[in-house]
């Protein structure tokens, strides 16, 4: 008796997951480059050559001139910047990880 080949099923297109994944993937990638920008120019601000003359008050921080006061500016908008993407980026490698975790368990059984 010949013994027959078993048949190959080939999907045709893309899985909605497959497809959420990848976007999920590209937003996380996204948002790591835009923290690793964000952290440079925040280190780059501070640690620039010429010394902040910083004054502590009641209403925060503040420099003594006006272009250390911008640079301080950027440096406190960076790093929100950087707070606010790093909570993106840990959703969105949350959300791969149960993702993916699914699709291993629904294909086990």
């Amino acid at each position: 008796m010949k013994r027959k080949k078993p048949k190959v099923i080939v999907e045709k297109g893309l899985e909605p997951l497959t497809i959420s994944l990848g976007g999920l993937l590209l937003i996380s990638s996204w948002c790591a480059y835009r923290v690793n920008h964000h952290t440079l120019s925040v280190l780059n601000t501070l640690s620039n050559g010429e010394s902040l003359a910083l004054v502590i008050s009641d209403r925060g921080i503040s420099a003594d001139s006006a272009k250390d006061q911008d640079a301080l500016a950027e440096a406190t908008k960076g790093l929100t910047a950087a707070h606010t993407e790093s909570l993106v980026l840990f959703v969105a490698c949350a959300i791969i990880a149960i993702g993916l975790f699914w699709r291993v368990w629904k294909s086990r059984g």
